[in-house]
């Protein structure tokens, strides 16, 4: 049967779940909708699942940072789940404590240089990079130039360009 010119488009679940999700950023978190957008956040939908991160990283505190980095863990053996894990990364940006979560926003990056993933994937990781302070990422950054991966060391060299530019 043909839909009439004057009829909306059927909306699928996935655009409804979406809105829904949009919708609650615009929102104060409370227990039911905090357990509905983490729920969310393992749909089979990526598009679900990012709009769920990106709810996260709007409300933040640590509750958010938990689940987020729960999200980014398993999607780290995914090679085609970079969109996510780019998204996971901006939201994680939105709530963390960069001196308390620094060390282990700085695994990631220097992590995903030697990970089976493609090496691209540690740019996935560069907004974690600039977000930890410097004399920590400095810190890090001469730990890195010693290690036995080379590839380990020229993520460390390219932080540390990156320093020398940023000032």
């Amino acid at each position: 049967m043909k839909r009439r010119p004057e009829e909306p488009p059927a909306r699928s679940p996935i655009d409804e779940q979406s809105d829904r999700l949009r919708r609650l950023a615009r929102t104060r978190e409370r227990p039911e909708t905090r357990r509905e957008v983490e729920e969310a956040l393992r749909s089979k939908w990526e598009g679900v699942r990012a709009n769920a991160a990106k709810v996260l990283g709007t409300w933040g505190g640590r509750s958010s940072v938990k689940a987020l980095r729960t999200a980014l863990d398993s999607s780290m053996d995914k090679p085609a789940g970079w969109a996510l894990r780019s998204v996971l990364v901006r939201a994680l940006c939105g709530c963390v404590d960069p001196v308390e979560d620094g060390s282990w926003m700085l695994d990631c990056y220097f992590d995903a240089a030697s990970h089976s993933l493609r090496r691209a994937s540690q740019w996935e990781f560069w907004p974690f990079v600039r977000a930890v302070p410097k004399p920590q990422l400095r810190a890090r950054i001469e730990v890195e130039l010693r290690s036995a991966s080379t590839t380990r060391k020229e993520a460390a060299e390219r932080a540390r360009r990156w320093l020398a530019r940023s000032g």
